[in-house]
């Protein structure tokens, strides 16, 4: 199932059920826009409305202790331009 239509589905994304493609160091990169972007794997595309804003929520269930110490942390979100 990819990422765009679970949200479709559901409104939440959960990494057990989308079988992201990650890149070569290991790191992952989810895509925000309306239309799937050129060369973006479908898997890693989530649907946002055209020109409206919208919500982001990241929940983590029994952190590991790097996030309770703040030595891990959620990495900022960044906007592209084509």
């Amino acid at each position: 199932m990819t990422a765009a239509a679970h949200l479709i589905a559901a409104s939440t994304v959960t990494a057990p059920s989308v079988q992201f493609i990650y890149e070569t160091d290991g790191s992952l990169n989810i895509y925000m826009a309306s239309k799937l972007p050129e060369g973006v794997p479908a898997s890693n595309w989530l649907p946002s409305p055209e020109g409206k804003g919208f919500n982001l929520n990241h929940r983590l269930y029994g952190p590991k202790k790097e996030v309770l110490s703040g030595e891990w942390y959620v990495p900022p979100i960044v906007k592209l331009t084509t």
